[in-house]
């Protein structure tokens, strides 16, 4: 069974960073899965393989409109995985997209496929995001803050080569 870790903290701590240096640590270049993008106006989802969606209007600061179909309709398709050694990396998953019940669903399934998963969670949305995936398929949780963001990524790499 492939290693599944969450990765999480306080916005802007470095979360995205750490696992973006660990993909490249384990030479993860195309895993399944997707990311999400902060931009001016807009939040946008991207698949590691290509393609890139908003999802998101802004709607004041620093409140978002989602769109939730859009972004399920995107995120769900990047999931799929051609094999069950095959990474699956989710950055992120935050309070915006607990209300899709199909993605939501689609995440906790991957959590007890074969499958390696790495996902970056924010940490305002851990509770339920555990609760969803079930802390049990979960093998380690790791928190990154401003002393430990640099050595991360080295950790999240040797965790996934121990397993």
């Amino acid at each position: 069974m492939g290693m599944k870790i969450v990765v999480t903290g306080e916005i802007g701590c470095g979360k995205s960073t750490a696992v973006r240096r660990a993909m490249d640590a384990l030479n993860w270049r195309n895993p399944a899965g997707f990311f999400t993008r902060r931009e001016p106006d807009a939040l946008h989802i991207g698949a590691w393989r290509g393609g890139c969606v908003p999802f998101a209007r802004r709607a004041g600061h620093p409140s978002y409109e989602p769109d939730l179909d859009a972004f399920s309709r995107f995120a769900l398709p990047t999931l799929a995985t051609s094999s069950e050694v095959e990474p699956v990396v989710m950055d992120e998953l935050g309070v915006l997209e607990l209300p899709s019940s199909q993605l939501a669903a689609a995440i906790a399934a991957l959590f007890l496929r074969p499958n390696p998963v790495l996902a970056v969670v924010q940490q305002r949305a851990l509770e339920s995001w555990q609760t969803i995936i079930g802390r049990a398929n979960l093998d380690e949780v790791l928190l990154v803050d401003v002393n430990n963001r640099d050595a991360m990524p080295a950790r999240i790499a040797a965790l996934f080569r121990a397993a």
